[in-house]
């Protein structure tokens, strides 16, 4: 998500103050200006309140632009710095870079070309906040200008990236081969990361994460998808942060997962990896379902039922025992995620498979009451309802779960306003 950007503009030539006054007012929405007219007055405003970007002229009386520099680089390491000056010497461009300023501009500077300028660094200062662990590469790749590296997958390198057709930035998931794992061979593996795009855009859900285009690029052909960007965290990091959340908003998120299980179960029978990780949850609380690779279809030959996939922590009983998993298996692990957001613990835990996997099959979790004595008894039942070990005794489907949801946030939210 973009913000304001804080502009601080330093000058001891009042003229060139007031230019920057005329050319940069007309975009309040995109920046936030102050200005100084000494290197003093500068670093007050440094010290008060976080600056995104300081232009400041390089030769000015008492603390000067280098000056400046350097105390960003030390105390304001967060402030990009642009240098200015109408004195250009190679000795003092190299000095400004080797201190850190990300531009050396000469005057008489004009003020399309100095927009031009501060715009590209903003541009740069919010990719690397979107992919912070990757420098900016700007790499063509079928079309689209990745611009950082987000994430690693099991199946995939996952980048940021810029398409002229699309007006947002976009997520790209490039094929990466792992090893043949459970009898997934090679073929196996790109025929599933071909899948996953392909279902994913048949799911039009507003929790749901949109697909836009799918395909292979390249003499080499390798695959690729370009998925819509979120700006979330994973509910994984949420719950391992213990980020305050109150009762109603942990049920507004659960909520939303859940209606996007409804979708995803009117195209699929199961979604067989749903967990924390493949859930992410933005600053406003709106959810993203993400991740399809390893799907149940109807006809689909690449999900066998003695191919154990997923993640077992959150997988429902039936997967360890003879019979086949439907949508029911979804809305157990739909429970241990409930569970996990209220308690900050798993409801089955072990030191080795084999042994949670005997812990899920015949132990009880926890009661959530005494976990998270903060969650209503009703809230606790509904939980422990998606945690039933035999499938006819959770909800029928994702439609009931939800609807048994919507009935119970009601219920608190009344009660909240009365």
């Amino acid at each position: 998500m973009t913000k304001t950007s804080n502009l601080l503009f330093v000058d001891d030539d009042a003229s060139v103050i007031a230019a920057f006054r005329r050319g940069f007012w007309r975009n309040p929405d995109a920046w936030h200006m102050d200005f100084a007219d000494s290197g003093r007055g500068a670093l007050e405003i440094l010290e008060d309140r976080p600056i995104d970007l300081l232009i400041t002229d390089l030769f000015m009386p008492g603390t000067t632009g280098l000056d400046l520099l350097k105390e960003c680089k030390e105390r304001f390491p967060w402030t990009d710095v642009v240098l200015v000056t109408g004195m250009p010497s190679v000795e003092a461009a190299i000095e400004a870079f080797k201190n850190g300023a990300i531009q050396f501009l000469t005057k008489p500077i004009g003020i399309d070309r100095l927009r031009g300028t501060l715009l590209e660094a903003l541009r740069k200062r919010e990719l690397c906040r979107l992919a912070p662990h990757s420098p900016v590469i700007e790499t063509e790749w079928a079309g689209y200008t990745l611009v950082g590296r987000i994430a690693e997958g099991g199946m995939g390198t996952v980048f940021l990236a810029s398409h002229a057709d699309h007006p947002q930035h976009c997520a790209v998931k490039i094929f990466r081969m792992g090893p043949t794992v459970a009898g997934v061979d090679a073929q196996q593996q790109t025929d599933r990361f071909y899948r996953e795009g392909k279902i994913a855009r048949r799911i039009d859900h507003p929790n749901v994460i949109g697909c836009h285009d799918v395909g292979e690029w390249g003499a080499h052909k390798i695959p690729f998808i370009a998925f819509e960007y979120f700006d979330g965290l994973t509910l994984e990091s949420i719950i391992r942060s213990r980020q305050p959340l109150s009762v109603l908003e942990k049920l507004m998120i659960l909520r939303q997962i859940c209606k996007a299980l409804v979708a995803v179960h009117e195209v699929v029978l199961c979604h067989r990896d749903l967990k924390p990780l493949n859930v992410l949850v933005d600053d406003e609380l709106i959810v993203k379902l993400i991740d399809f690779g390893i799907v149940r279809t109807a006809h689909s030959e690449l999900t066998q039922a003695d191919c154990v996939l997923g993640s077992p922590q959150f997988m429902a009983p039936e997967y360890f025992s003879p019979g086949v998993a439907d949508a029911r298996a979804d809305l157990y692990a739909f429970g241990v995620i409930a569970y996990e957001l209220f308690t900050g613990r798993a409801p089955f835990m072990s030191m080795s498979l084999a042994g949670l996997v005997q812990t899920i099959l015949n132990k009880q979790p926890i009661s959530l009451v005494e976990l998270a004595p903060d969650a209503p008894v009703a809230v606790a039942d509904y939980v422990h309802r998606l945690l039933q070990k035999v499938p006819t005794d959770r909800f029928p489907s994702s439609v009931a779960a939800l609807e048994v949801l919507d009935a119970l946030i009601n219920q608190l939210e009344e009660m909240a306003d009365g």
